[in-house]
């Protein structure tokens, strides 16, 4: 794809009955916007999704049958400031490379998420919004989320938390 629109900065394919898999050659994009939202996605997300697209600023996988973990926890997207990964079947615990000092929106309710919530939330200044609800998290609640000064929405209901 990169060989036919290889100024593409933005893929919008919200909204269509795409099914299967992610494709890994979608990593090779220099994209700064990718929504595949609403589709009928299924397996895992490619490992190098948000490395072979380092400008990657806004991601949204939301309302797929997408499976497994999200992102390899070498992986770090500098970028990143969108993520929407909810109505999905993520699992596993949380990754501490999702809480990105970049990220101002996440969306990962409605998924498998278990295990705690990991306390390295302290250190994004930025977050706005925040929906972990409707997940298997268990735990206490980190008293980091008080440190989230500028956060709007914060949603943590239908969990196991303490």
């Amino acid at each position: 794809m990169s060989l036919a629109f290889p100024k593409l900065t933005s893929l919008k394919m919200s909204q269509n009955y795409l099914e299967g898999p992610i494709p890994s050659k979608i990593s090779g994009i220099h994209l700064q916007i990718l929504d595949l939202s609403v589709n009928f996605l299924s397996g895992e997300v490619p490992g190098d999704l948000a490395v072979g697209s380092p400008q990657l600023f806004y991601l949204r996988l939301s309302n797929n049958k997408l499976k497994g973990r999200i992102f390899s926890e070498e992986v770090r997207p500098h970028l990143l400031s969108f993520l929407y990964l909810n109505d999905n079947k993520f699992e596993g615990a949380l990754r501490s490379n999702i809480f990105l000092s970049s990220l101002i929106a996440l969306d990962a309710s409605r998924n498998n998420f278990s295990g705690e919530i990991p306390g390295c939330i302290r250190d994004n200044r930025r977050l706005l919004q925040r929906d972990l609800s409707k997940n298997h998290l268990d735990g206490s609640i980190p008293v980091e989320i008080c440190n989230l000064k500028l956060i709007q929405v914060l949603a943590i209901s239908e969990n196991r938390l303490s």
